[in-house]
């Protein structure tokens, strides 16, 4: 593709942040959506129309993602020093990849938000060939199921678990943030049935349950690091090796900035920086820019300027957050599909007495 080309399409305010996400990657932009004329969005993991969805291996994706990307992560064969960050959709993978990233980097966060894009993949977005070009070391966020991972005994698998109430709140907030919205009694029934984009989440999280005890794999709860960061960092560093453990053990300033530079007014404040950034460079200005100049905004990730007039990218993923939006019912029937679902392997027992005041099974 010529550059000139390039360069016009990396401008285009209606870009989908998926397909620009691509390019920061050096990855293809052409999704699914995008070869069928359909209007791209803001991925969630909520059921949309079959005009919007699409399945790779039995897997339900947005049509925003590239058919031949996925097929090739999941096709990926891991180098031996890889870390992976996986969760099921709004659960915690995105957070925790920057806490790795903030590990593997002494506490100190990427200046360059196109460089930390690059450094920081989704591997069913960018696909293997942007995986193994990333610099390392760094993580590699994932949402697959444990029965499609590549799997290597030699790289390692951080799984971060989310409890089901605040992630489907996470899902319907996130879906009224970007696209419209049906019913929350509409939503309810589609997280509960499973037919969801990246799966049933129970189906999600016991399949990585049942390999919690590997040597390779780390199996954390995202409410655990919301209660407790400094230990659960500490034990992340752990993890990756006793060169990680030692960088932020024998240094609290270290540890300190990592706890920071993840916390909510952190995140919140780059994001919105980096939004802004974002739409200075969709105006253009291309007499101002020189070839180097233009080659960093084709890495630039262009989002929908509507999304951003009433609302931010970052939320608080604040623990409990579904009892101001679920009712009885629903709440009822979640704690029951856990505990059927997980009754073999006691997962559910992990949100007992999560919270003093949750006076609920979980």
């Amino acid at each position: 593709m010529p550059h000139s080309e390039r360069r016009s399409q990396s401008l285009t305010p209606q870009m989908s942040a998926c397909a620009a996400a691509r390019k920061a990657a050096g990855a293809s932009a052409v999704g699914e959506g995008d070869r069928r004329g359909i209007a791209p969005a803001v991925v969630d993991s909520t059921t949309v129309g079959d005009d919007e969805t699409f399945r790779v291996r039995g897997l339900k994706l947005p049509r925003e993602f590239s058919r031949t990307l996925v097929e090739s992560a999941m096709d990926y064969e891991p180098r031996d020093d890889d870390v992976f960050v996986v969760s099921y959709s709004k659960c915690g993978a995105a957070f925790v990849q920057h806490i790795v990233h903030l590990i593997f980097n002494k506490g100190h966060p990427s200046g360059d938000y196109v460089q930390w894009n690059k450094a920081t993949p989704h591997l069913e977005l960018v696909g293997a060939e942007a995986v193994r070009r990333m610099p390392r070391p760094n993580a590699i966020k994932s949402h697959l199921p444990v029965q499609l991972m590549p799997w290597s005994e030699q790289a390692k698998y951080i799984y971060v678990a989310r409890n089901p109430k605040d992630c489907f709140v996470s899902i319907f907030l996130n879906r009224q943030l970007f696209l419209k919205q049906k019913s929350m009694d509409a939503a309810f029934q589609e997280f509960v049935s499973g037919d969801m984009i990246w799966g049933d989440y129970f189906d999600h999280v016991c399949g990585w349950y049942e390999r919690r005890d590997e040597p390779n794999v780390m199996f954390l709860l995202y409410e655990d690091i919301k209660r407790a960061p400094h230990e659960v960092i500490e034990r992340l560093a752990q993890f990756l090796g006793d060169e990680w453990l030692e960088s932020v053990a024998l240094d609290e300033s270290a540890l300190d900035m990592i706890v920071h530079h993840s916390s909510y007014d952190f995140m919140k404040e780059h994001a919105t920086r980096t939004v802004h950034r974002f739409q200075e460079a969709a105006k253009g200005d291309d007499d101002k820019k020189n070839e180097d100049e233009e080659e960093d905004i084709v890495d630039d990730v262009v989002v929908q300027a509507p999304a951003l007039r009433t609302r931010t990218f970052a939320r608080r993923g604040t623990v409990g957050d579904w009892r101001s939006t679920l009712n009885a019912g629903q709440e009822r029937q979640l704690e029951r599909i856990l505990r059927e679902r997980s009754k073999d392997s006691g997962l559910w027992k992990l949100w007992i007495d999560l919270d003093e005041e949750d006076d609920s099974d979980f």
